[in-house]
């Protein structure tokens, strides 16, 4: 249902869910102190993995199109959204919430953000006048969030440091090829 023109917003930040993953099954390998490791291994609790909430906001507040970003991630689910609705994205990376503790660990693995599990994020679509009722909604409820871009006509464009790229794809998402490879 989404449509050219249309706000992308993304409730809370990424990812969730695989920074919850990474602490739980090895956390030996993070090198965090005790209690910064068990608020990653929370993530899952608090903010939590549900888009119930967002969702119905967003819903009852007019949104065209939502998606939660699960295996593949952001990047990922950015993509199927674009699919399904047969538009194009154009996403601003300076914009895209990425928690703190994954900006700071992913890196270093080897991990991108942006192809990691996402669950527990929402993308929601809307008319470009509904953005900001939609995150201050949000915002009311105890949800974080923010304008991340806008769909197009057509194409999978990021916008980062002044430059127009495509969009990263990724074969699989990027923590099982990381948990894999670290197996192997």
């Amino acid at each position: 249902g989404a449509k050219p023109g249309d706000a992308i917003l993304l409730s809370k930040a990424i990812p969730l869910e695989a920074t919850s993953i990474l602490a739980r099954q090895m956390p030996e390998r993070l090198g965090l102190e005790q209690d910064v490791l068990r608020q990653a291994r929370d993530l899952i609790f608090t903010p939590g993995i549900s888009v119930v909430k967002e969702a119905k906001i967003a819903a009852a507040m007019g949104a065209t199109a939502m998606h939660d970003p699960t295996e593949g991630g952001l990047a990922t689910g950015l993509s199927e959204l674009a699919l399904a609705s047969g538009c194009g994205v154009e996403v601003e990376a300076s914009k895209i919430p990425v928690l703190p503790i994954a900006a700071s660990l992913l890196p270093s693995l080897g991990i991108d953000p942006l192809g990691a599990i996402a669950s527990g994020s929402l993308i929601a679509c809307c008319p470009p006048e509904k953005a900001s009722p939609i995150l201050k909604a949000w915002q009311d409820a105890g949800i974080g969030g923010g304008l991340i871009g806008r769909m197009t006509s057509g194409g999978l464009r990021m916008l980062k440091d002044g430059a127009v790229m495509p969009l990263p794809r990724f074969a699989r998402d990027e923590l099982a090829r990381f948990m894999e490879q670290e197996a192997g």
